[in-house]
């Protein structure tokens, strides 16, 4: 574990309501939501990029470690605002990241992501 990456962890753990090394990237794709073929993009860039399958033993060593799992599951949720208004579609959404915001990751536990999918109608997501 580099310098930089302790130092996010410590200040992370220190203040767990600072979402400060938290980002959370909101992108609106056109086209119609397929779940297994989302899955099966995700699946394949985290087996093309390692970095995605790592956590930390923080406790286990003299000092923290990383480790870079074969494989991971990926935490992915849905939720279907289909029915909503555009307007209530972005007040959910940003209910959402102010919720996020205050979910922390447990470092020892690959991935270091979450997926979160929101339905706008048919054709956007």
């Amino acid at each position: 574990m580099s310098a930089l990456q302790a130092g996010m962890v410590y200040h992370s753990s220190y203040s767990l309501k600072s979402a400060i090394y938290l980002d959370i990237f909101c992108f609106t794709i056109v086209g119609p939501y397929n779940k297994a073929c989302l899955t099966h993009a995700v699946y394949k860039l985290i087996n093309i990029h390692p970095l995605l399958r790592t956590s930390y033993l923080l406790n286990e060593f003299e000092e923290a470690v990383q480790i870079v799992h074969k494989n991971v599951e990926i935490p992915f949720f849905e939720k279907d605002l289909s029915l909503l208004l555009p307007s209530k579609q972005a007040q959910q959404i940003e209910k959402w990241v102010t919720i996020e915001k205050l979910n922390p990751f447990n470092y020892e536990k690959a991935p270091l992501f979450r997926i979160m999918v929101h339905i706008l109608d048919k054709k956007k997501f």
